[in-house]
């Protein structure tokens, strides 16, 4: 009895997770994108290569987000998230794209990786963390429809066989306090 019970116990969780997964985005191909956001991407995005259509059951109201909880499958999602390789500020990049389902541009992250951090990056990480090398590095930049920008560095240091993450914005402030150098 005791098994029976735990294997509807482990049956109920392991079907609402997946049930959530399906609820919360769906992968989606070009034929369910609606034009508008297909002909923006074409018209503003042309040097980039899409590889993933992605849809939410998100609507964007009043400058928050409402879980559309009553969708289904054959319903009109509120939000798409179009993912695309390419060239962008003249290095390699991906960039992830948000739309509403009117085509509106919502917001744009561009994700670069293997590049030369600004000078004021550079000398920050020297100031706060010297004898530390830099390994890896990461540029993500966001662009809000309301015009607003957010810029941020992902630096991975090491020393000694050591490797911290280090997160600064674009003056090289440090956005996280990493104690171990």
């Amino acid at each position: 009895m005791t098994t029976w019970i735990i294997g509807a116990a482990f049956l109920a969780v392991t079907g609402k997770a997946a049930a959530q997964e399906v609820l919360y985005e769906a992968k989606m191909d070009k034929s369910q994108v609606p034009d508008a956001i297909l002909k923006d991407i074409e018209r503003n995005y042309p040097q980039y290569a899409i590889t993933d259509y992605i849809a939410q059951p998100i609507d964007p109201e009043e400058g928050r987000e409402i879980l559309n909880q009553e969708i289904n499958s054959g319903a009109d999602y509120g939000t798409y998230k179009i993912t695309l390789k390419g060239e962008g500020r003249k290095l390699r990049s991906e960039m992830e794209l948000e739309y509403d389902r009117d085509g509106q541009l919502l917001n744009t992250t561009e994700h670069i990786r293997n590049f030369a951090p600004p000078e004021a990056i550079r000398l920050s990480i020297a100031r706060t963390y010297p004898g530390w090398t830099l390994e890896k590095d990461a540029f993500d930049m966001v662009h809000y429809g309301d015009g607003l920008e957010k810029e941020h560095y992902r630096l991975t240091l090491a020393k000694n066989g050591k490797q911290i993450k280090v997160y600064t914005d674009i003056e090289g402030n440090l956005l996280n306090n990493d104690s171990n150098s």
